[in-house]
C-alpha cells in the first residue's frame, strides 16, 4: 500500500483526473479511522430488528482493529487478516439484510465521492497536501460559483522527499533546543524564571539561540513561499482582519502532517514582526486528519447551550512519570473562573487540582466522566508511541490514558476537547498515511473541535491561551455556543504571543482540528 498509493495518485493527478488521484487518496489513507467512523453511527438509523447484531458486530470489528491490527502497511499477520474478512463478510450481508428492510435502502451506502467533496468544501476550501515520485501538491477543493466543486492542482516546487523531512525534522529541533534552555535557565535558578510572565515586552525571547530563530523563521518562509502563498494567490484572497477573514482547512499526508502550514510568513530575526505577508493574514486555519472526519464531523454536530453545557475540567500537574508541569494548576485556576460550579464536572477530591494542587486525575477519573462532558480540558503531558500508535496517550496521575483506551467509549457528543497537552497534534511518522494521534482520536470519539499542539508546548503558554479562547467562546451568558469562535479565538490568542515578541516555536504549535 505505501509503495503503491502515492505513485498512483501522482499519476492521476498529471494524467489531469485529479478527482480520481483523490479519491484513492482518501480511500487508501486513512483506512483505521475510515472503517472506524463508518461503524459510529445512531442506533436511530438502523433497523429495529438489526440494532442489537449490528451492535455486537461493530464492537468485535472495533476491538478487532483498536487492539491487535497491524499498523505497518508492509507487516502481514494471517491470523488477523482472516478474522477481519470473516467479520468484514459478516457486516456486509448484515448491511445488505437491513437494506431489504422498506425505508432502509440506503443503509451505510455511501454517498459519491464527488458529493463527499462537495459536503467537505460547503464551510471554506479545503486543501489536500501530498507528495510522491519526487513532487509535491496542494490539491484546493471548492465551490464555484454555481455551486459545483472544483479541484485545482498546485505544484510545490522543491519540496519533496528529503527536503520535507528535514523541515519537519528542523522545526522538531528547534523546539527541543529552545524547550532545553528554558529548563536549563530554571534549574540554575535564574530569578527571570521563578514567576515568568507573558507580559514582559521580552518574554523569555532571549531563552531561545539566535541561531535556532533564525532555523524556524527560514522554515516558515520555506512553507509560505512554496505552498502557501501559491494556495492564497489561486484562490484571489485579499489580507484582512478579525474574523473577516474565511476558514480553510488543511489536509496533510505523509511528511506535510508534521509541519505547521497555519503559520507559515515571513518573520523577522525575533520572529515578532512580520517582514512580509503570512498566512493569518489571510485566512484562518484548521486541519483534518482526513476528509471523511471533517464531514463526519459536521454531519453529527449537536448545538450546544450554555445550560446543557458540562465541562470536564483535569489537570495533572505531577504525573506518574515525566517532568512535573509547572503551569497546569494556574491554568484550571483561570478557566474555572470562566464557569459556575454548575457547568464542571464534579470530580473526586485527590483528582480535582483546584482543590488540592498535587491532585490530578486518574485515566478511570477521565474515562468514567467523558460520556457527560460537552467541553474537555486536559492539562497533562501528552505522549507519542512510534512503535505502537495506539499506545500512544496522556500521562495521568496513576497511569497512561491511550488511544486504545478512548477508542472503547461509546459515541460521545463532544462539543470541544482542549488538550493542552504536549504532542497532541503529532502524528506517527512511521504511520503517517494514518493520521493516527490524539487529536484525531477526539475527534473520532465525537468531539467536533480540537485544539492540540504539534510539539513540546512551555509551561507558560497553555494558560494563556486556554484563557483567551474560553472567554471568547464563553462570553454569551445564554443561548448556543457558537463553534466558529474557537478557530478565530485560537488564532487570536496565538497572535498576541507572536506580538509578544516570543520566537516561532512558542506560538506557531497551537493547532485546530474540526469544525
Amino acid at each position: 500500500m505505501r509503495s503503491f498509493v502515492p505513485p498512483a495518485v501522482h499519476r492521476l493527478c498529471e494524467a489531469g483526473v485529479v478527482e480520481e488521484g483523490l479519491e484513492l487518496l482518501e480511500r487508501a489513507r486513512g483506512v483505521f479511522w475510515s472503517q472506524a467512523l463508518r461503524l459510529r453511527i445512531s442506533v436511530e438509523e438502523i433497523p429495529m430488528a438489526f440494532r442489537d447484531p449490528f451492535y455486537n458486530l461493530s464492537r468485535q470489528i472495533e476491538m478487532l482493529s483498536g487492539s491487535f491490527a497491524p499498523l505497518d502497511w508492509n507487516e502481514r499477520d494471517p491470523a488477523y487478516d482472516a478474522q477481519r474478512r470473516r467479520l468484514g463478510n459478516e457486516f456486509d450481508r448484515l448491511c445488505a439484510q437491513a437494506r431489504a428492510v422498506p425505508g432502509y435502502e440506503n443503509f451505510l451506502q455511501p454517498i459519491s465521492i464527488r458529493e463527499r467533496f462537495k459536503e467537505a468544501a460547503l464551510s471554506g476550501p479545503v486543501v489536500v497536501l501530498f507528495s510522491a515520485m519526487n513532487r509535491a501538491y496542494a490539491i484546493i477543493i471548492r465551490l464555484d460559483d454555481d455551486g459545483d466543486v472544483k479541484f485545482t492542482r498546485i505544484c510545490c516546487e522543491g519540496l519533496a522527499g528529503n527536503a520535507l523531512q528535514k523541515l519537519s525534522t528542523g522545526l522538531r529541533s528547534v523546539s527541543i533546543a529552545g524547550r532545553e534552555a528554558i529548563k536549563s535557565r530554571r534549574e540554575f535558578g535564574d530569578p527571570a524564571e521563578s514567576s515568568p510572565s507573558l507580559d514582559s515586552s521580552q518574554g523569555e525571547r532571549a531563552d531561545w539561540p539566535v541561531g535556532q530563530r533564525t532555523a524556524a523563521n527560514t522554515i516558515l518562509r520555506t512553507l509560505w513561499r512554496k505552498v502557501v502563498k501559491p494556495v492564497i494567490s489561486e484562490l484571489m484572497l485579499k489580507p484582512t482582519n478579525g474574523r473577516n477573514r474565511p476558514r480553510l482547512w488543511w489536509c496533510p499526508t505523509g511528511e506535510f502532517m508534521f509541519l505547521p502550514f497555519h503559520a507559515a510568513g515571513i518573520y523577522d530575526g525575533d520572529g515578532k514582526s512580520k517582514v512580509g505577508e503570512c498566512c493569518p493574514d489571510y485566512v484562518v486555519s484548521s486541519y483534518t486528519p482526513t476528509i471523511g472526519a471533517l464531514i463526519s464531523s459536521k454531519k453529527t454536530f449537536e448545538p450546544t447551550t450554555r445550560t446543557d453545557m458540562k465541562m470536564l475540567l483535569a489537570a495533572v500537574p505531577v504525573p506518574f512519570k515525566g517532568d512535573r508541569l509547572r503551569g497546569t494548576v494556574s491554568e484550571v485556576e483561570q478557566i474555572s473562573q470562566l464557569v459556575s460550579d454548575e457547568e464542571r464536572i464534579v470530580l473526586p477530591p485527590e483528582d480535582d487540582t483546584l482543590l488540592n494542587p498535587q491532585a490530578g486525575a486518574t485515566v478511570n477519573t477521565i474515562l468514567d466522566n467523558l460520556r457527560d462532558a460537552n467541553i474537555f480540558h486536559l492539562a497533562s503531558h501528552g505522549t507519542q508511541a512510534p512503535d505502537s500508535p495506539l499506545d500512544s496517550g496522556f500521562i495521568m496521575r496513576d497511569a497512561k490514558l491511550t488511544i486504545s483506551s478512548l477508542m472503547q467509549l461509546p459515541q460521545l457528543k463532544g462539543f470541544l476537547a482542549f488538550l493542552s497537552a504536549c504532542e497532541t497534534a503529532k502524528g506517527d511518522q512511521a504511520q503517517s498515511n494514518e493520521a493516527m494521534h490524539l487529536a484525531a482520536t477526539m475527534l473520532f470519539v465525537g468531539f467536533k473541535s480540537v485544539i492540540g499542539t504539534m510539539w513540546f508546548m512551555t509551561d507558560e503558554d497553555g494558560p494563556h491561551v486556554a484563557k483567551h479562547v474560553y472567554t471568547e467562546l464563553l462570553a454569551p451568558k445564554d443561548g448556543y455556543l457558537d463553534p466558529e469562535v474557537i478557530p478565530y479565538a485560537l488564532d487570536e490568542a496565538v497572535r498576541d504571543l507572536r506580538e509578544k515578541g516570543l520566537p516561532p516555536e512558542r506560538w506557531s504549535l497551537f493547532i485546530h482540528f474540526g469544525i
